[in-house]
């Protein structure tokens, strides 16, 4: 039989005297606003000891260490606790197996930590990675493939198919993003599948058998990193748009030997990749920023660890956790241990770098205890919005419709404008007004006299705002024929009143869709 270690189960043998976990710095539950202003510090948890945990860096710089358990007496995650994500109003943490509390999946309310869910058991597989296809839909990452999981019903769902090779022992699934349509997943050794979120097949496959990173900018393009190159991929057409090689002696590594996330990011605001040097066991000591568009030919390290002091004299601090930018500070998270093994994983730091210019601007010193810190998490405040566009839209009756282009009209502070979705949440009265959504276009042309209300959607990171517009079509004081001034446009489609498409004209009152976009209400005599 086969058996995994991760380095927090070694450090259960080496380290020489059990510690107890540090008390929580302040009582009473759901501090700083709901946990919406600072980040979220996920830790593997000490093999063997106890479950995995997180820790709150609120943004004034204090600490509250479990914060899993002060809102739920006595839990903790599952053991090795490796990824996580907010979504939908929920805080998702991934464990690579159930133990202590907690499953290899618990669902958490994102604003109180309240437990919602919690599943041993996820398709087979140990726990890797997460993310988000709907409001409806998650993807878990595990090692037997990609699982489906029902938010609705909170049900583990099905395998998705085409990722790993049937009947694997071990399938090597890694990080995992949503861009636009499709959920991107990192197979080791094969590259990244796109999972299209509408019918979870795979849509395509960007080969790559050295992939190690996968990141977003924020004009929506998705990079693709392998130990040597980084690859520009069009995340609607899968195409490859540009590949960059990486100066010599400059790599993208996955700690694939102890899985977690791969320190490779970008910022959503700016289109800017960061990365740590890394290794297969453990990050390295130097971190990368690298501007798209710039001469990457000339890349140097932005930020280094090296020589930091540790708590012992004779030692420094070396990367553990994945580094993480923070938009909403410009700073770049980063995670370090106190170099070697053992009781050297007692002494933790997390330091707040200035993600432009490097400068080291805040250092934190955890508690001791083996906490194995590896994500900073962070949350999901805002809503999207709807800005500059009306809410109230009179037509006139055999007029011109009410047209507008919601690019630009729709953004969300805590999201990339590209990965937010829009639809039609209600079409409204259609014998009154015709409404559809083409792309970004809203088209609402007038039918007939009366009110009716049109509803607009957008959906980011799982969470929907809704823009009711107010539509009201008055009597027509110029052409109330579909023939009459209709300068030249002929008929595409016919439809009764409520809808129904018609093949012939129908004696009443018939609604036609004209071939410059108009619509028109036309009365048929018996």
């Amino acid at each position: 039989m086969k058996r995994f270690f991760t380095l927090a189960s070694i450090v259960g043998i080496l380290a020489a005297n059990v510690t107890a976990a540090p008390a929580q710095t302040s009582g009473g539950t759901t501090p700083y606003g709901g946990y919406e202003d600072g980040t979220f510090i996920l830790n593997e948890g000490w093999f063997g000891h106890d479950g995995g945990s997180i820790n709150f860096l609120a943004a004034d710089g204090g600490m509250t260490y479990n914060v899993q358990e002060r809102e739920n007496a006595g839990f903790s995650f599952g053991n090795t606790s490796c990824s996580g994500m907010v979504y939908g109003g929920r805080l998702y943490v991934m464990s690579k197996q159930a133990g202590g509390t907690g499953g290899a999946l618990v669902v958490m309310d994102a604003k109180t930590l309240k437990v919602v869910a919690s599943f041993n058991e996820i398709g087979g597989g140990d726990g890797r990675s997460i993310a988000g296809a709907n409001p409806h839909k998650v993807y878990i990452g595990t090692t037997a493939g990609v699982v489906t999981f029902d938010v609705d019903n909170m049900e583990i769902g099905d395998v998705v198919q085409g990722i790993g090779e049937e009947g694997a022992y071990r399938v090597n699934v890694g990080d995992m993003l949503k861009a636009g349509g499709y959920v991107f997943v990192i197979e080791k050794g094969v590259g990244v599948h796109a999972i299209d979120t509408e019918t979870d097949m795979v849509a395509g496959t960007i080969a790559c058998t050295d992939v190690q990173g996968i990141a977003q900018t924020a004009d929506g393009s998705v990079w693709i990193a392998s130990s040597g190159e980084l690859t520009c991929v069009d995340p609607a057409t899968l195409e490859t748009e540009e590949m960059l090689t990486l100066p010599e002696g400059v790599k993208v590594m996955c700690q694939w030997g102890a899985w977690k996330p791969t320190a490779f990011c970008a910022s959503r605001t700016a289109n800017v990749l960061y990365w740590n040097q890394g290794g297969s066991w453990i990050g390295g000591n130097e971190f990368y920023r690298y501007e798209i568009g710039s001469d990457i030919s000339t890349l140097k390290p932005f930020f280094t660890i090296e020589g930091l002091p540790a708590a012992d004299d004779a030692k420094t601090q070396q990367a553990y956790g994945v580094a993480r930018y923070d938009d909403r500070t410009g700073q770049l998270v980063v995670l370090t241990t106190q170099s070697g093994y053992g009781a050297n994983y007692e002494h933790n730091w997390i330091h707040l770098v200035n993600g432009a210019t490097g400068e080291l601007e805040k250092t934190v010193t955890l508690d001791e205890y083996y906490w194995f810190p590896t994500l900073p998490i962070f949350p999901d405040k805002y809503a999207p919005e709807f800005v500059g566009v009306e809410n109230k839209v009179g037509l006139e009756e055999n007029g011109q419709p009410y047209t507008v282009d919601l690019a630009g009209k729709v953004a969300d502070r805590d999201n990339i404008a590209y990965n937010i979705t829009l639809s039609l949440a209600g079409g409204g009265d259609p014998s009154v007004a015709d409404a559809r959504l083409e792309g970004t276009t809203l088209t609402i042309a007038p039918v007939a006299e009366g009110t009716t209300t049109v509803t607009l959607a957008a959906e980011s990171n799982g969470v929907v705002t809704e823009l009711p517009i107010a539509v009201s079509v008055g009597a027509s004081t110029g052409i109330g024929g579909v023939e009459a001034g209709n300068g030249g446009a002929t008929e595409v489609a016919r439809f009764t009143v409520d809808g129904k498409k018609l093949d012939r004209p129908q004696p009443g009152v018939n609604i036609v869709r004209m071939s410059d976009g108009t619509v028109r209400k036309v009365v048929v005599g018996r």
